[in-house]
């Protein structure tokens, strides 16, 4: 747990967009450099904070004034051994103060009200979250903390933020399903899916809008990309299976397999001459090898494969005849 004094300049409104639904809570605790409490966030800390958070996007603002409302509260206790009688008078005059008093007030922290000079310790300053033009109430909505910071969530939900919730969804089910399997972060594995045969079409065209919309999100995710069922070879070794019911209404069923690799069955036969069955002895031969030889002899020799099957020579090409995903 780190802590900070945050001056007046420092308050700060975040401008969350979540993937998720409103209710949502969190803690925020970063460490601060001695930077500023906006250029770290908007720096060396936004990739942290995002992905801590769950969140799509983080903005920050230095305008006290956008996205609240402030207001004095006199210190009564304080002021009231003080002034006696006049804190009446004075208490009147603190809550006449306009919004450019205020900031004036603390950007100074002293004020002549009534003909006393009042400082921070006479006053404190209050952020009363204000909805700004353009939002509809329940489409924003604020958390103040200590010291004028607030955290501002916006609640907006779009198509593309729908699919976004999906997608995660979708990692964490698969991480779930590789732990119960004893998986570890470093085993790699293949990710394959199929849809329901009796989905609605709606839900199906939700779920490939997903696939196809956040692709790159999944692969890095999943560690690998995400293959339709229909390519998965023979010879893959299954580890685990399991349905997946998201959000977005898609229903499908994701398996998970060793790593293997994949033969293009077409190209492989017009590599062995259109011979039925050295294509398919080759093919035997392939995929009996272990996946890590098999990676390493195609580095080695520049993505190729040279595999002898009765005196036979056939040489076969990284994303011609095969894949090593």
């Amino acid at each position: 747990m780190y802590s900070c004094t945050f001056r007046w300049y420092d308050s700060i409104c975040f401008l969350i967009l979540l993937q998720a639904s409103p209710r949502y809570h969190f803690f925020f605790c970063p460490p601060f450099s001695k930077g500023g409490f906006l250029a770290d966030l908007q720096g060396d800390l936004q990739c942290y904070v995002t992905e801590e958070l769950n969140i799509r996007k983080l903005d920050t603002c230095s305008d006290p004034t956008k996205f609240a409302t402030l207001k004095a509260e006199p210190n009564f206790a304080l002021l009231g051994k003080r002034l006696g009688k006049e804190i009446g008078k004075v208490t009147k005059a603190v809550k006449e103060m306009s919004q450019e008093d205020l900031l004036c007030f603390q950007k100074s922290e002293s004020v002549v009200l009534g003909g006393y000079t009042l400082s921070s310790d006479d006053i404190s300053i209050k952020h009363e979250f204000r909805v700004p033009d353009g939002y509809a109430k329940s489409d924003i909505d604020a958390a103040s903390g200590e010291d004028g910071v607030m955290v501002v969530l916006e609640l907006t939900v779009d198509q593309k933020l729908l699919d976004s919730g999906a997608a995660r969804e979708l990692v964490n089910r698969v991480q779930k399903l590789r732990k119960s399997v004893g998986l570890q972060s470093s085993d790699e594995i293949l990710v394959f899916f199929e849809g329901q045969a009796d989905a609605d079409s709606h839900p199906r065209e939700a779920m490939m809008r997903m696939f196809q919309n956040e692709a790159k999100y999944l692969n890095a995710a999943l560690g690998c990309e995400l293959r339709h069922a229909s390519v998965k070879p023979p010879h893959a070794v299954t580890l685990a299976s399991d349905t997946c019911a998201l959000s977005n209404r898609a229903t499908f069923t994701v398996s998970l397999t060793r790593r293997c690799i994949l033969l293009n069955e077409r190209a492989l036969y017009s590599a062995c001459n259109s011979c039925d069955d050295l294509a398919a002895a080759v093919s035997a031969v392939v995929v009996s090898q272990d996946y890590s030889s098999l990676r390493a002899e195609a580095q080695a020799k520049n993505g190729t494969i040279i595999v002898v099957v009765d005196g036979k020579t056939v040489t076969i090409q990284d994303g011609k005849e095969f894949m090593l995903p």
